[in-house]
């Protein structure tokens, strides 16, 4: 009984996180498209100066969407881990009292 409920949490959290990171990964791959357009748009002169710049500025913007990327990817990894360890400590009580835990804990 245990270990079927603890498995089906499971599933259900490992799902949750591939959808958070694909999210992720999407978000991520739409703001530097973006970003790359804007550099092509400020590019389309033939001034060197600007050429430079707009290049100055990509990288920056390039650096700024890896980190949120980045922050947002160890925010669901810990939350993952934080709902994994929750799951197997309910999964041994439910193991040593043989009894699923109660939904609302208010009675």
């Amino acid at each position: 009984m245990a270990d079927t409920w603890e498995k089906e949490k499971m599933a259900k959290i490992k799902k949750q996180y591939n959808m958070t990171m694909d999210t992720i990964v999407e978000w991520e791959a739409e703001k530097k498209a973006k970003a790359k357009r804007q550099m092509e748009l400020k590019e389309g002169d033939n001034s060197e100066r600007k050429r430079e710049k707009a290049l100055e500025e990509y990288n920056d913007e390039i650096t700024r969407i890896n980190k949120v990327a980045a922050a947002s990817r160890l925010t669901a990894e810990e939350k993952r881990r934080s709902a994994e360890r929750k799951v197997r400590e309910k999964a041994e009580r439910i193991r040593v009292t043989g009894k699923l835990p109660g939904a609302c804990g208010c009675f």
